[in-house]
């Protein structure tokens, strides 16, 4: 097998990968964020307990 035709290969599928997970990142990121806004401007706080006495 001729490594110096494969290495290219390898590097361009890496960079490939690396830019589709730093996407991926990005889009759940925003998506955590529109969902923290969205429940914010509801006045809806997930973490809230109800006083039982």
């Amino acid at each position: 097998m001729n490594l110096s035709a494969a290495l290219p290969t390898f590097v361009v599928t890496l960079r490939e990968g690396f830019e589709a997970a730093l996407v991926v990142g990005i889009v759940l990121a925003c998506l955590k964020k529109a969902e923290q806004n969205a429940t914010q401007s509801l006045g809806i706080s997930r973490n809230r307990r109800r006083n039982r006495s």
